[in-house]
């Protein structure tokens, strides 16, 4: 890095530095690269995120071909929303250690929020295949209503699309719960849970007709009231983190199958909340609240596999 020194001569002192600052580039070797000043971003980027493409470290090369290094700290000039669609002004406050007293200039720039995709393109996304793998791809952040200080998802906007799977952190911070109702009667056909959630409120799956397949992570250890009921399920793993499902978590599905770690404390009407009958809860403790796979329809008796 070339960095001339100002000399001084006679009585007078030291002459005073007239260097100018004629560019802010990202290299200091004289090929001036430009700053990145723009970024496109998904719909539903978190603030933070939707600046990662900005620069935020370089240079300001001075009139005698010298550079300075120089840090930029990026912030948006309104109040950012990732689910609202279009460019958005940035600036960007320079700072450098400048011996000459030279003064920078702030940057600007944009972040632009693509449009929001349509549930079927977010299906699309959602069911890539590779080979005979099915890629999960995270269903963007900004989808969810999210409580910072309480750790859970208030509420799901069904643009995010029908085959759901739940980001583990949003804006940084782990979702620990799924609240009540979040879910109820989106008409979602798929959820995938991440193993950052603990418990998942009342009704939070309920009423979602074409629900077919639930995946519940080993971090899962309540279930609320009616969680899963009217939906489409023939069969369900529990954890063995799980240890109690609430009134009616699934009733009013087509179980044929499920899977239980010990012990689980189960609520009445577990599968059919409308004839009041506990056949499998009776049919666990009969089994001496044994862990396994067991067998049987709805609304009539249940057996537990034979390991």
């Amino acid at each position: 890095m070339k960095t001339p020194s100002i000399g001084g001569g006679g009585s007078g002192g030291s002459a005073a530095d007239t260097r100018t600052i004629t560019g802010y580039y990202l290299d200091s070797n004289g090929t001036d690269t430009a700053l990145a000043t723009t970024a496109t971003v998904a719909y539903g980027t978190a603030a933070a995120t939707a600046k990662a493409g900005l620069t935020t470290a370089g240079f300001a090369k001075l009139s005698d071909a010298s550079y300075v290094a120089i840090t930029i700290a990026w912030a948006f000039n309104a109040a950012y929303v990732g689910t609202a669609a279009g460019a958005k002004a940035v600036t960007g406050t320079v700072s450098g250690t400048f011996a000459g007293g030279q003064t920078p200039v702030n940057q600007t720039g944009t972040v632009t929020v693509a449009a929001a995709p349509t549930a079927a393109d977010v299906d699309a996304t959602n069911n890539l295949a590779e080979g005979t793998k099915t890629l999960a791809v995270t269903t963007a952040e900004g989808y969810f209503t999210f409580d910072s200080n309480t750790k859970t998802i208030t509420a799901y906007n069904i643009a995010g699309g029908t085959n759901v799977v739940i980001p583990e952190t949003i804006g940084g911070v782990a979702v620990t719960s799924i609240g009540n109702t979040v879910f109820n009667g989106k008409q979602i056909t798929n959820v995938t849970i991440p193993n950052s959630v603990t418990t998942i409120g009342n009704w939070a799956f309920s009423q979602n007709y074409s629900l077919t397949s639930v995946t519940i992570p080993n971090s899962v250890t309540g279930i609320g009231e009616r969680v899963f009921s009217h939906n489409q399920l023939a069969s369900v793993i529990l954890p063995n983190s799980v240890t109690s499902l609430g009134v009616g978590a699934f009733d009013s599905n087509n179980l044929i199958s499920i899977t239980i770690g010990p012990g689980v404390t189960i609520g009445n009407y577990l599968l059919d909340y409308e004839h009041w009958t506990n056949k499998f809860r009776e049919a666990y403790q009969a089994a001496g609240f044994a862990a396994g796979t067991y067998t049987g329809t709805q609304t009539e008796e249940w057996t537990k596999v034979i390991d």
